[in-house]
């Protein structure tokens, strides 16, 4: 059976608990308020009965949120909770932490967004995943294997809903979520909306229109003119609450692995003591406690409600979305099954000189998978689909497929044509290199449009062709594979994959060129596809003995770590309670307060750091925090990630707005590179026996693109110097010689030379350098008068982007600015910000990848193999004999892979480890 993992909105059923209850509260023996703890942990403990997960989460909304920031509005009409539900919350927020029961939290993050990002991360690991919640924003996640359970009748019911049952609710599908809330608006959350616009209205355009992107770029033609009016004077109101109202996916959640969400016999055990102190005794005999504790007796029916109550999570009451959009009668999906029916579709292919292709596979990692078919399209609403496992019906073997067609495959002549090409490129490996790849449609998809963050084809289709693809999930059981489907039912499923992707790849195309991106797409983005499949394939080596000593040093330095803060404090308490060390500090160590929020005060990062200079500490505090997710995140985690002795990290082109690629799988990006303890994870990383690893990468690249673009005299004059830029910016801005700037000087005009790509302003580089707010806004007023063709760049640049939309690197990488002229100032500064730094750090990742597809077709020349780009470092690993001519062909092609009006200058280091090489 497919694996299970329940997610808890817990603030929302809190909230529902206790309003559930409001008319008969309960309280222990003293007077204790206990409604809302008996609802929430009886709701719970239901759920994880009726539908027997195998990991669970209670997650819970950070204090602070992004949210808020872009609109401070957000939530502000919510009225404070009644006292006696405020320390209700605070209990279960306790009991969860003291007990060790499986949460999720992230700083500056509301559960949402926590939630979304782990649905889609368990989905995407083949778990059924279940989100108890009746928040309709949570509606936008449910999919195939995703499901939402919403409390009915207070907290008497479970109701599940699946795609159809979002559909029969709101009017929507889950996908328009999102935009239908943004139309109506949420109360609730005082997100806005359109004036004017309520359910009916905004479920009738969503049917016309599909969203809100569509609806306003056929305004013209939306009637009655009275909806037409409202949907133009709410136009930024609709795109900000569309703002608020996405979940935010991309999050930096880290845990040491799937087991964190356990529920452990330890944690159960807790539990059942705590809510013995809560005397909310007949939860004490729930069946839950049962495989923990024994000798408990049978469960209290929930609300009077009867055992054989029918479970919602049966199997035969779970019911998919298997609704399937494509007729068989208006297409023409073929199974090749005849020797000769492949050799005259191999001669279609060479005559049509294009062909899309598609493959089919056991499994997601493509190292890992073995081919089982191929699709291939030459026409819209025409496919072909070619079996290729053993014992197939055809009367050809896979051998003997790859021994004909590979001519066709191997043609540079011959356009192929996919999407998310880098896992088909992969796949076939074994069998064929296949040559020509002309367009992804995925990556397609991500120029025109680098913000949308969703690029699958089910949401393509969704979205451009206003079709609904089968889902893997409609036609495959759990735990099985398409091996164990019909080949009628396969070859439907992949025809249609290879018929959609050319019919995208028809609107796509012209849109690039529409947009200016074409020449980007043809010369940088495409060329990648197969250096980055190459890249993942060889990996980095991984030394295990060297990892375990590393553990063992880290596991010393956390609990030095641990042993100093307590000793700092005369106190002994849980370090990873936030609400604990807040006592410690503020209360019993009389420290001063930086920040509260609703719960108390603030003890995350920034606060910390603030803290740091004055108080030892705080400095300490945020070591153990530094030690632990180091320790969870990359020493515990990444043998898990071995494949054959090496870590194939995944690298995604499709992962920043700024074009920067991104990793996964393990995420090798987040590694701290200034800090010891991260030198010394990467000494972990280690090439072959007999070769060495060297790292390549710019110095100062991104200060480097801004005097390019900026043209600013004292700027280009320090580069063409070859000194050393920062003690030259202390200089100009201190006015003292170069040989008198001190290390202080230096750290100052270093912070501003970095911070001003990322629209720092005088409090944050007060925060960065500790000097007073009024002196960092001296030094920056100074700054901009030393070098004012900085200041004019940047002023210039934010008037383009108002005038045209959207801002563009060097190579033609756009990104459009949705808010660069909203009446909302925090709205409108933040685009302004974001393009500058689009500006630079793409331009930055424009550069990059040019280089890399210069180099690519060269490197086996000297029998090195270029294995990870991480940031602005790139990582090869070369045989020894052929590193110092290896050496200096880098230099020359890396400092000459783009033309700016200041050199580029490149570091290069060798060394038998990753951590030597900085």
């Amino acid at each position: 059976m497919m694996k299970k993992i329940l997610l808890v909105d817990s603030f929302g059923l809190i909230f529902r608990s206790y309003y559930a209850l409001i008319k008969q509260p309960l309280s222990t023996k003293k007077g204790f308020p206990t409604s809302a703890v008996m609802g929430f942990w009886r709701m719970y403990f239901r759920a994880l009965k009726e539908i027997q997960p195998d990991l669970t989460a209670a997650v819970f909304d950070s204090p602070d949120n992004f949210r808020k920031e872009i609109y401070p509005e957000y939530k502000a009409n919510r009225q404070e909770a009644p006292d006696d539900l405020k320390i209700q919350i605070q209990a279960i927020v306790d009991m969860v932490k003291e007990t060790g029961f499986p949460s999720a939290m992230l700083e500056r993050t509301e559960a949402d967004d926590v939630i979304g990002y782990l649905a889609d991360y368990f989905s995407e690991k083949d778990y059924e995943v279940y989100i108890l919640s009746s928040d309709k924003d949570l509606s936008q996640l449910v999919k195939g294997k995703v499901r939402l359970v919403s409390p009915e009748k207070g907290v008497q019911e479970l109701k599940l809903l699946d795609r159809d049952g979002v559909y029969e609710k709101f009017e929507v599908y889950p996908e328009q979520i999102a935009d239908y809330l943004s139309l109506v608006g949420d109360a609730s959350d005082n997100i806005p909306g359109a004036k004017g616009i309520g359910p009916k209205t905004a479920v009738k355009l969503l049917k016309d229109y599909q969203n809100i992107q569509k609806i306003y770029e056929q305004i013209d033609g939306i009637s009655p003119e009275s909806v037409k009016k409202k949907l133009i004077e709410s136009r930024e109101l609709v795109f900000l609450s569309f703002r608020l109202t996405q979940l935010k996916k991309d999050l930096s959640l880290t845990f040491s692995s799937d087991k964190d969400y356990q529920i452990s016999f330890e944690s159960a055990q807790k539990l059942y003591e705590k809510l013995k102190e809560f005397e909310v005794f007949s939860l004490l005999k729930d069946p839950f406690f049962n495989k923990y504790k024994p000798e408990t007796g049978e469960a209290d029916s929930l609300f009077s409600q009867k055992e054989e109550e029918e479970n919602l999570f049966s199997p035969e009451n779970i019911q998919p979305d298997t609704k399937e959009s494509f007729q068989a009668d208006k297409v023409k999906y073929r199974l090749v099954l005849k020797k000769e029916e492949l050799v005259d579709l191999k001669k279609q292919i060479e005559q049509s000189k294009k062909m899309v292709f598609d493959t089919e596979t056991t499994s997601k990692e493509p190292f890992q998978a073995d081919l089982i078919g191929i699709s291939i399209s030459l026409q819209p609403k025409e496919a072909f689909y070619i079996p290729l496992y053993q014992n197939s019906s055809a009367d050809f073997t896979r051998e003997d497929f790859f021994t004909l067609m590979r001519s066709v495959f191997e043609s540079p002549e011959i356009k192929k044509i996919g999407q998310n090409m880098k896992y088909d490129f992969q796949v076939m490996l074994p069998f064929v290199r296949c040559r020509g790849l002309y367009f992804d449609t995925m990556i397609a998809a991500y120029l025109l449009d680098p913000d949308a963050k969703k690029y699958n084809m089910d949401y393509l289709a969704l979205q451009f062709l206003n079709y609904k693809t089968i889902h893997y999930q409609d036609i495959v059981a759990p735990e099985k594979t398409l091996l164990d489907v019909s080949l009628e039912t396969v070859k439907d499923y992949s025809c249609e994959d290879a018929d959609i992707t050319l019919r995208l790849y028809e609107v796509f195309e012209p849109k690039l060129v529409e947009a200016g991106v074409m020449p980007l797409f043809q010369s940088v983005e495409m060329p990648m596809v197969e250096i980055l499949a190459l890249m993942e394939k060889e990996g980095v080596g991984l030394d295990t003995h060297e990892l375990s000593k590393i553990r063992v040093e880290l596991e010393d330095k956390l609990a030095k770590t641990e042993e100093s803060i307590y000793q700092m404090t005369g106190l002994t308490f849980n370090i990873n309670s936030p609400k604990q060390i807040a006592q410690v500090l503020f209360e019993k160590m009389g420290i001063p307060p930086v920040k509260k929020n609703k719960t108390g005060y603030s003890t995350n990062e920034a606060v910390l750091e603030t803290l740091q200079n004055d108080y030892p500490v705080a400095r300490e505090l945020l070591n153990f925090r530094k030690y632990s997710k180091l320790l969870n995140t990359y020493i515990n985690t990444l043998p898990d990630h071995l494949f054959h002795g090496r870590i194939h990290t995944c690298l995604h082109q499709t992962g920043t707005a700024t074009g920067r690629l991104s990793s996964s799988d393990p995420n090798l990006q987040n590694i701290p590179i200034k800090e010891e303890v991260g030198k010394r994870i990467r000494e972990a990383f280690v090439p072959a026996p007999g070769s060495l690893l060297v790292s390549a990468d710019y110095s100062q690249v991104e200060l480097r693109i801004m005097a390019h673009f900026s043209e600013d005299s004292n700027m280009k004059k320090a580069f063409f110097d070859g000194i050393d830029i920062h003690r030259r910016t202390a200089s100009l801005i201190f006015d003292i010689p170069e040989e008198k700037v001190g290390d202080h000087e230096r750290r100052i005009a270093k912070s501003i030379n970095f911070g001003i790509i990322y629209g720092m302003g005088a409090f944050k580089l007060s925060q960065e350098t500790g000097l007073g707010f009024r002196d960092a806004k001296i030094f920056i007023d100074k700054y901009f008068e030393v070098f004012e063709g900085v200041k004019s760049y940047i002023e210039r640049l934010k008037e383009n982007a108002s005038r045209n939309g959207f801002v563009e690197t060097l190579l033609g990488h756009k990104r459009y600015l949705q808010f660069i002229n909203s009446k909302n100032k925090n709205l409108r500064e933040a685009d302004e910000r974001m393009a500058v730094n689009t500006v630079i750090q793409g331009t930055n990742a424009d550069i990059m990848k040019k280089m890399m597809i210069e180099i690519a077709p060269f490197i086996k020349d000297f029998d090195a193999k270029m294995i990870l780009q991480i940031h602005d470092e790139l990582l090869f690993e070369i045989k020894e004999e052929k590193l110092e001519i290896f050496e200096s062909f880098l230099k020359e092609k890396m400092e000459g892979a783009v033309l700016l009006q200041v050199p580029l200058k490149v570091s290069i280091h060798s060394g038998k480890n990753w951590g030597v090489l900085k």
